[in-house]
């Protein structure tokens, strides 16, 4: 078997040469060799999986950017993976510092970058330099927010949808009904490009389910297969006109007799996967759906199904929430390593609600493809630690938490806030009773607690103004 590696082309007995010295071949031949020999697998939440072959390139793109840093910035002629020292991981983070600082890079891409110097470091045996490294890599260098810091979906942003989707269709029809397919099933661009309507939706005499859904297959990230519950009547009339679309228009090519119709993709029979993808992009430029002229993406309808499929659920989405801000935590108080606070007044929320109605969150991430509750707050944003503290304060003085003197009743508090801070209308109706039994009151927000004076209405996010926190 033979291999050909930037420009090398040798035997698969030669793939371990570059572990010997040797004058044969440039350094970038070493190192291509070292990170693929090395990334060859991933480990996350206790499985290991093979490393996609894309995931291999951009890894091989960002190592090789940090060696030539290295190099010609940073004034360190490596020539081999063994020679990497402390002195270089140091003066990789040095520079990750000032391109922050100087705007060169953005936390997030040095984040990245980060993560592949600390692969390096373990894949050269050199574990003992990543202290050192992480000490003088400032935290506000590669500090990001995973949750959205406003909402990007085409409602949020005013855009109107059928209004932009009829003036694309003017221009190429077949992107008009991938917009529709991401709006309707909250899609990927590929996904929606790669869409075989005839095979992938099932809409009527559907066996054991009997609830008509779409089967994602094509395209999906990750190669990580679906299934998208059509729950509402609008979306399995968007789900016909999508087949009709594609019946149409195989009909008018000469020699069409429809056997095949199942295999028909969105996408132009004519361009490649790839090619479609570009044009996609070309056309929504041309229109004027982009970031810089309308505020809004292709991707933004993902970000609107999934908000839209919160409120199904009677959950409000924090990004839509007033009193919410910006935030880093994952939505539903997902992100691990908190817990309750020692007094009642006071605690903060972890995995409480989250955990409890965690079924009909998953249903939600699962439909758009991901398989963790944290990455709902990409779409749908997320409560900060400074809303939840304040939740839990108002919730403490209208005496609905409970004493924090057992770790049950820590957990309720918990629970509590998160389901306030989500759903704060259905949080209202469920403890409105408790609240008036327990105060002998004729209803919420009326008087004052006997025992302590402390007005007993308990704001919801809607009354309180959101505030800046930059």
């Amino acid at each position: 078997m033979s291999f050909v590696i930037q420009g090398f082309k040798g035997s698969a007995a030669q793939r371990t040469d570059y572990r010997a010295p040797s004058k044969r071949h440039s350094w970038r031949w070493y190192f291509n060799q070292w990170v693929r020999d090395n990334y060859t697998t991933k480990a996350r939440e206790g499985t290991v999986a093979k490393t996609s072959d894309r995931t291999r390139e951009l890894t091989l793109q960002v190592a090789f950017l940090l060696l030539n840093t290295l190099r010609d910035e940073l004034g360190f002629k490596i020539e081999r993976p063994w020679a990497l020292d402390g002195r270089h991981f140091e003066a990789w983070a040095r520079w990750l510092n000032e391109c922050v600082a100087g705007g060169r890079l953005a936390p997030a891409t040095a984040a990245s970058y980060a993560t592949v110097a600390r692969h390096m470091a373990r894949w050269s045996k050199r574990e003992r330099c990543l202290p050192a490294f992480n000490e003088a890599l400032l935290p506000i260098s590669t500090g990001r927010s995973l949750a959205a810091q406003h909402d990007k979906s085409w409602e949020g942003a005013g855009a109107k949808t059928p209004g932009l989707i009829a003036k694309v269709a003017q221009r190429e029809p077949w992107v008009a009904m991938a917009l529709l397919a991401q709006d309707a099933f909250g899609l990927r661009r590929r996904e929606a490009v790669q869409l075989k309507p005839a095979r992938d939706f099932f809409l009527d005499d559907v066996p054991h389910t009997h609830a008509p859904h779409l089967y994602v297959r094509d395209g999906a990230k990750g190669g990580r297969q679906r299934i998208v519950p059509l729950t509402e009547a609008w979306q399995i009339e968007a789900a016909r006109a999508l087949i009709a679309f594609v019946q149409q228009r195989q009909e008018s090519l000469i020699g069409f007799d429809g056997r095949r119709l199942d295999w028909c993709a969105l996408g132009p029979p004519a361009l490649t996967v790839n090619q479609a993808v570009a044009r996609y992009r070309s056309v929504l430029e041309a229109a004027g759906i982009t970031q810089a002229d309308a505020g809004v993406t292709g991707h933004g309808l993902r970000a609107g199904f999934v908000c839209r499929s919160l409120e199904q659920l009677g959950i409000t989405p924090p990004i839509r929430a007033k009193a919410l801000g910006q935030g880093d935590e994952d939505l539903a108080g997902d992100a691990a390593g908190e817990g309750a606070s020692e007094t009642a007044a006071t605690p903060t929320t972890s995995r409480g609600w989250a955990m409890q109605d965690r079924p009909r969150l998953l249903e939600v991430s699962e439909s758009v493809g991901h398989s963790r509750l944290g990455v709902l707050g990409a779409y749908a944003g997320a409560p900060t630690k400074r809303d939840r503290v304040t939740a839990a304060t108002r919730l403490a003085r209208a005496g609905l938490l409970l004493p924090a003197d057992s770790e049950h009743a820590k957990k309720e508090n918990e629970a509590r806030v998160a389901f306030y801070l989500l759903a704060p209308r259905e949080f209202m109706r469920k403890f409105a009773a408790e609240l008036r039994e327990r105060e002998g009151l004729a209803g919420m927000g009326r008087g004052r607690s006997p025992a302590t004076g402390v007005s007993t209405r308990v704001q919801t996010p809607a009354d309180t103004k959101s505030t800046d926190r930059s």
